[in-house]
């Protein structure tokens, strides 16, 4: 172990309350900020670790920013991490030196750390100069205690001190909204008489002029195929019903899912964790990275459910959701959601086809998660990928089905694939493709390619060589390389959507779920698609729909994913947007779907999700207010009431017959990692 001076750190944007080697208390700005320190000497140790305390009421997100020795302090960072932690804990955050080769977006939870994500191409600890920890922007001035600063060969141990953070019900201790329950007993007769009076509604939309599907009564597009399908009608696109009628996907995700605690690193902050065999529909013990199983998740709204209903309780949460559903006027049960849900609710819904079989993949990965494309592996991969769809491929319910969700590659903007394979140390048949497209393009001619690379090649046999940074060589390795990379993402998308097409040629391919589209080489492919989808994290969607036709897609777009949380309700953190109060997110929502509603291409946003996450984390250390209900299945009345005022308006909007609603609450900084 190595101990870090803390009294010689550079401190900015702060004020400094105490410092001394050992510890430094600051109060920083509401812009952000924190301390720097040299990485002189980091290359002999493996991790950076150091205590911290939030001496705040909400979760906080933080950067660990890296600057390579020979870039320019006013140059942007080479490489950045991005964390959180929970307020009030003393954690032991750590950060290991190896996944600066950015192979990891999501690294695995260690205990008591809330989420951490990767940001930056590949790189080296002995490549830096310095590291920043930036505390992010905040609706306040932030109060942390950092202290013990250390580099280390191994993991330390990890501070887990006691502390009542989540109750036995789940719900966040230290917080208070008004659907918080105050003992079992009072949930369980909260939770019959929901059930109870959902069994005494009729199971129809709250609005009459809606199909069966949920489509619109008013404007039948065509004469109905029996199934889902596209439709334009010379002044935007729609999704249509499989009798005909115009049809605008909104419907939350994760119904029934996404709700579990992770327990193996929290247990010291859960007042009650269930025995082995007390609950086990609600206990999982999903793999590790390394194939081991250690992790340990906790569903507590399932507990709860069981706590009222015994045996019947997945039945009699299903009929109640299926009924809450329709009358909160959503017409689509979302992504994530349990299949058997999807079929016995009657609803329209959609499936993550990559949760009942992988996507595709080989044992070879160019850049995170991304394969080698033009190999058999992949072809034969994508074959058996595909076959999960017959299951569902004669339920007229099935709008489609999204072929994954955010390809880890594609969240590094800048990603020259092509140059990837370059520096892949071995064989790739992606790296034959690549040689046999260059020789094309320089036809055949090594003195060709050496002029415009300013190479030096022998022969193109050189090219098997490991090469590092090649789109750096010059302009036009930039635009070969990155040319065949618009090769690869089309061959990405296009062998297994085939396959798809093989087995069930009827349902909609709904695409891809990008995080965002960041370069349009990403588009590529898009031709395979019925629907082009993006996951959108805004105030106001339009621009994000925009982007992909400007783009050149000429498809209908669906978001998959967006959502807002606020400061008032069953957790310490908002979500990747922010507002202050559940009446901010009522009008957040209203103002998000019929402002989308308006655009000429979107057919269809998607919530993210149904239920509150855990509030001391989920698997990954996510714990956002984004639910339309909170660890004991108690409804946020707010955004119910925002989601049926939508309902009641949204064809009108479409359709341009009526405005859209137009009071977009103020955003404030979020609390999100």
């Amino acid at each position: 172990m190595r101990k870090i001076d803390f009294s010689k750190v550079e401190v900015f944007d702060a004020e400094v309350m105490a410092q001394d080697a050992d510890r430094i208390e600051l109060r920083t700005n509401r812009t952000g900020g924190g301390i720097r320190l040299s990485c002189e000497g980091f290359e002999d140790s493996r991790f950076l670790a150091m205590d911290m305390v939030l001496l705040e009421d909400h979760a906080q997100p933080f950067f660990l920013l890296f600057r390579e020795k020979a870039t320019p302090p006013a140059a942007p960072e080479d490489f950045r991490v991005m964390s959180g932690i929970h307020p009030r804990l003393p954690v032991t955050w750590v950060f290991d030196f190896h996944l600066l080769d950015s192979q990891h977006l999501f690294p695995y939870r260690t205990p008591g750390r809330q989420k951490m994500v990767i940001y930056g191409k590949r790189n080296h600890i002995r490549n830096m100069g310095t590291v920043t920890l930036r505390i992010k922007e905040s609706f306040h001035p932030v109060h942390i205690l950092l202290s013990n600063p250390r580099l280390l060969d191994a993991e330390p141990d990890y501070l887990r001190p006691a502390m009542d953070l989540l109750d036995e019900m789940g719900q966040y201790v230290p917080g208070n909204w008004p659907g918080k329950q105050s003992s079992i007993g009072a949930m369980v007769s909260a939770l019959r008489l929901q059930a109870e009076s959902c069994a005494a509604e009729p199971v129809a939309f709250h609005n009459p002029r809606w199909s069966l599907w949920g489509g619109s009564l008013d404007l039948r597009l065509t004469p109905g195929s029996g199934r889902f399908s596209t439709h334009y009608d010379g002044r935007r696109h729609w999704l249509v019903d499989p009798d005909g009628y115009a049809f605008f996907s909104i419907g939350p995700d994760c119904i029934g899912g996404d709700r579990s605690t992770r327990v193996d690193v929290m247990r010291h902050v859960l007042r009650w964790v269930p025995g082995e065999d007390e609950y086990p529909e609600a206990v999982r013990h999903p793999k590790r990275p390394d194939g081991s199983h250690d992790a340990m998740e906790v569903d507590y709204p399932a507990i709860n459910l069981m706590r009222a209903f015994g045996s019947d309780w997945r039945k009699k949460w299903t009929d109640m959701t299926a009924v809450r559903l329709r009358s909160w006027g959503f017409n689509t049960v979302g992504n994530w959601t349990d299949p058997a849900f999807c079929k016995a609710s009657g609803l329209p819904y959609v499936i993550p086809l990559d949760t009942l079989h992988a996507f595709p993949t080989t044992k070879a990965k160019i850049f995170r998660d991304f394969p080698d494309v033009f190999s058999e592996e992949y072809r034969l991969d994508a074959d058996a990928y595909a076959r999960p769809l017959a299951d569902f491929r004669d339920d007229p319910c099935l709008i489609g089905y999204f072929l994954c969700n955010e390809p880890n590659w594609a969240f590094e903007e800048g990603l020259n694939l092509g140059a990837e394979v370059l520096a892949y140390p071995d064989a790739l048949e992606t790296k034959e493709r690549l040689i046999a497209f260059l020789r094309a393009r320089y036809e055949d001619s090594v003195q060709r390619i050496n002029d415009a690379w300013g190479t030096s090649f022998t022969d193109f046999n050189d090219l098997r060589t490991p090469l590092a940074g090649a789109h750096f060589l010059s302009e036009a390795s930039a635009r070969d390389l990155g040319d065949f990379m618009e090769e690869m993402v089309r061959a990405y998308v296009t062998i297994p959507s085939q396959a798809c097409r093989k087995v069930d040629p009827l349902s909609l391919n709904l695409g891809m779920r990008w995080g965002w589209i960041h370069d349009p080489r990403q588009v590529a492919g898009w031709e395979q698609f019925d629907v082009f989808s993006i996951n959108c994290y805004s105030m106001d969607p339009r621009p994000a729909v925009e982007a992909v036709v400007k783009a050149g897609v000429h498809r209908p777009v669906m978001i998959g994913e967006f959502h807002h949380g606020a400061l008032d309700g069953g957790t310490p953190a908002t979500g990747i947007r922010g507002v202050r109060t559940q009446a901010d997110r009522a009008r957040a929502y209203r103002y998000y779907v019929e402002q989308g509603a308006t655009t000429s291409h979107l057919v269809g946003c998607h919530y993210f999700d149904y239920n509150d996450q855990s509030a001391v984390g989920r698997f990954d250390g996510e714990n956002y207010n984004i639910g339309f209900v909170d660890a004991c299945q108690q409804p946020y009345p707010e955004m119910v009431g925002a989601a049926r005022a939508t309902a009641e308006v949204l064809y009108a909007v479409a359709s341009g017959e009526q405005q859209a609603f137009t009071d977009c609450p103020d955003e404030i900084p979020s609390i999100f990692y």
